[in-house]
């Protein structure tokens, strides 16, 4: 990825999925039912769903219809998926799978080496719209040998090949009756067709999803027969319909309010649930320009910052505070980093040390004359960024550090503009 300036980060709290399952209707369901279905909503239509491409596609419903070679687990060990081994060559730049035999799409396609390598070369051949990827920039290209064996050669040793072949897009893999006529997916596809446990039965845009468990499915087939994905965009109206008991579930991060999920959990009537984490939220420091090209700034940042206090304000414990940016289930991350503790008399010492004094009167510090004013971009139609902006502007207060809260508009003006 390209990247024009250095980036320290703040790493805040680990963010996990909520998960408020309705108990009384699922019982209900599965009391009157040999087939039971699941209904759940979500705030965006699932999208055009190409597994080679990316927004609007929602990636739970990409996850639902196509599958990888190989599959992560926790912990960091990769399993197989479509591949059921492989080898990776002594130099490290040719790594050969091994297919699975009687996988077919859920058209009735075969899955073999042929249909594979179709679908790595429209990904190679659209490599700008995936340099996020080192993997993509690696792969020198991809050669099938017979109908099981997919061969992938490197222009260089890229260790986490395997690791970035688990991700949801863009290597998974579509039926090639399902690629378009002019054969270039990145153009669109005719239809969302893998070879996953779900196919999408029945799609009405920005109205719902109908997902069908895949009959012939060449793995452990789902015990629910069919999800239904309704599209509620506001989170108020998707309370309404989980205790109306027009939907079964409510999933995700920030699909309703938190104060509506402490209210649903705290009723007693449902089973709320949290998952571990998933991702980390993170602010980035530039540390290329300005006051926070100081280490001594920095470090005096990280100090100032409650992370426990917004765990708990902003996110009723749901979340856990982040002492790091990566897991310690990461492979290679558990290093045994030292936290920053919030300290706030260690904050205005590294301050004094890096010469930013606090004029007799001034409510911000000063360095040469200078402010020390820092900007800090957030996503203004956030309520959760906002509201962790405004909790790190009053820490920083705390320590003499003004803070202005750009929204991301104001923002890439500036950047636009190299301010």
């Amino acid at each position: 990825m390209r990247k024009n300036f250095l980036r320290a980060l703040l790493a805040i709290a680990v963010a996990a999925v909520i998960i408020l399952p309705s108990c009384a209707q699922l019982n209900t369901q599965s009391q009157t039912s040999t087939n039971p279905t699941l209904t759940f909503s979500w705030s965006q239509d699932i999208g055009p769903l190409n597994p080679h491409l990316y927004n609007p596609s929602q990636m739970f419903a990409q996850d639902l219809i196509y599958e990888p070679l190989v599959s992560y687990d926790r912990g960091g060990e990769i399993q197989p998926a479509l591949a059921k081994s492989w080898e990776v060559s002594p130099d490290g730049k040719l790594i050969t799978f091994h297919l699975r035999e009687g996988v077919q799409f859920s058209d009735g396609t075969p899955f073999d080496a042929v249909a594979a390598k179709a679908n790595f070369d429209q990904v190679l051949q659209n490599r700008e719209e995936h340099d996020w990827l080192g993997l993509i920039e690696a792969i020198d290209r991809v050669e099938a040998q017979g109908d099981r064996t997919l061969q992938m050669y490197l222009k260089t040793p890229y260790y986490p090949a395997l690791q970035e072949l688990t991700l949801i897009r863009p290597v998974r893999f579509l039926s090639p009756k399902a690629f378009p006529d002019s054969g270039t997916t990145a153009e669109g596809i005719k239809a969302p067709i893998g070879t996953g446990p779900w196919v999408l039965a029945d799609y009405q845009k920005d109205a719902q999803a109908v997902f069908k468990r895949n009959e012939n499915y060449w793995g452990n087939k789902p015990a629910v027969e069919q999800v239904t994905v309704k599209i509620i965009p506001d989170g108020e109206t998707r309370v309404l319909a989980f205790e109306n008991k027009e939907i079964d579930l409510i999933y995700g991060n920030g699909e309703i309010s938190l104060d509506s999920f402490k209210q649903l959990r705290d009723s007693g009537e449902y089973t709320a649930e949290v998952s571990p984490p998933l991702n980390t939220r993170a602010i980035a420091i530039n540390s290329n320009r300005g006051a926070t090209a100081d280490l001594k700034v920095r470090q005096a940042i990280q100090h100032s910052v409650n992370k426990d206090a917004i765990v708990s304000a902003i996110f009723y414990d749901t979340e856990q505070k982040a002492d790091t940016y990566f897991s310690t289930e990461v492979p290679y991350a558990n290093i045994g980093l030292q936290p920053y503790a919030y300290d706030v008399d260690q904050a205005k010492a590294l301050l004094d040390e890096a010469g930013w004094q606090q004029p007799a009167g001034q409510a911000i510090r000063q360095k040469d004359g200078q402010p020390l004013t820092l900007d800090l971009s957030f996503s203004g139609g956030n309520n959760v960024d906002r509201a962790i902006a405004e909790a790190v502007q009053a820490d920083l207060k705390a320590v003499c550090c003004g803070v202005r809260g750009l929204g991301k508009s104001v923002y890439h003006k500036n950047k636009a503009k190299n301010q």
